[in-house]
């Protein structure tokens, strides 16, 4: 009889153990931001400003613009007062309207200035005064010939009682500052800016303006007040004021129906 050898063979089996998967994205964002933190911190303390440059300015020279600022050259790049620089610039010079301070890395300061368009004069006691449609005070002229010279708009918004350079003019009570303000604003950006010789706003009601000291444009009051310029820009265009026409009145007070009188006896008062 035959008897079947019992199998002492054993199997067995590995099974490796499972690891845990590192999370690779935490020591990178901890690298990433000590550099950051590297970069601001060596920023702050050892970036220094070694120049200054000015764009914008077509009435200040360098040297006006950096000593009103107050900025020297060493001070941290990032330990600047941008606020306090504007204000400093904007103080000192006063035809600045506005400033905006940027920073060329690793040394360099860049002070963007924009600047008021001194279209206007008033005159104040025998002098002549310039200024934008701030009413701020830029410049103060002896001569009526210099206003001329300069291409100067009269501006009559009513009496003016003091006048200095670098501050608001003061006027008479009873003048709608902000209307007058409306409108020099409306005119600086309007088709006859560059033609305009007299702005008369005495009357809030009644408003008008003298271009080539030719054309009266009756404005009537402050509403849809650049509408009414560039209307009156667009009607000086037509042939008809090509012609030998010495005086005319364009009356824009409704902008929808406009009249146009030729007339040389037209006064400007």
């Amino acid at each position: 009889m035959n008897t079947e050898k019992q199998s002492t063979r054993k199997e067995f089996y590995y099974a490796p153990p499972v690891k845990k998967k590192k999370n690779k994205a935490l020591p990178i964002f901890i690298l990433i931001l000590l550099v950051a933190v590297l970069i601001i911190v060596g920023g702050y303390f050892l970036l220094r400003i070694r120049e200054v440059r000015f764009e914008g300015s077509g009435i200040y020279s360098h040297e006006q613009l950096f000593s009103s600022s107050g900025i020297s050259y060493g001070d941290k790049m990032y330990g600047i007062d941008k606020k306090e620089i504007a204000k400093n610039i904007i103080d000192g010079c006063p035809y600045v309207k506005s400033v905006r301070i940027t920073r060329d890395l690793p040394g360099t300061l860049v002070v963007r200035v924009e600047e008021y368009d001194a279209g206007f004069y008033a005159e104040v006691g025998g002098e002549y005064f310039v200024f934008g449609e701030n009413l701020v005070v830029l410049e103060r002229l002896v001569s009526s010939d210099e206003t001329k010279e300069k291409g100067l708009i009269r501006l009559e918004a009513g009496e003016v009682s003091y006048a200095v350079v670098g501050q608001e003019l003061i006027m008479a009570e009873g003048v709608d500052r902000e209307t007058v303000k409306r409108v020099m604003s409306a005119s600086v950006v309007s088709k006859v800016y560059d033609r305009m010789t007299i702005l008369n706003i005495k009357d809030k009601y009644d408003i008008f303006a003298v271009c080539d000291d030719l054309y009266k444009l009756i404005l009537g009051d402050s509403s849809d007040i650049t509408l009414k310029l560039d209307l009156g820009g667009k009607i000086m265009e037509d042939e008809m004021f090509l012609g030998n026409i010495t005086r005319a009145q364009i009356d824009l007070t409704d902008p929808e129906e406009c009249g146009v009188i030729v007339d040389n006896q037209i006064t400007f008062d």
